[in-house]
């Protein structure tokens, strides 16, 4: 029991020293992975339409 409770109170002092992020860090990060995944999903979809248009014009050669 008392190794369980030695555990929270380091997770305690573990959490009390970590550098959060500002809000503003927060917004502009989380918008940065928006569009970074927006882009890479633009793409691999391009690629797939640009994929399956081609094998569908050599099978119905």
């Amino acid at each position: 029991m008392s190794s369980i409770l030695e555990f929270i109170r380091s997770v305690g002092v573990e959490l009390a020293s970590v550098k959060w992020p500002t809000r503003q860090e927060t917004m502009r990060l989380t918008a940065l992975v928006v569009f970074v995944s927006l882009f890479v999903a633009s793409y691999i979809g391009g690629l797939d339409l640009l994929f399956t248009s081609l094998i569908s014009k050599i099978i119905n050669r």
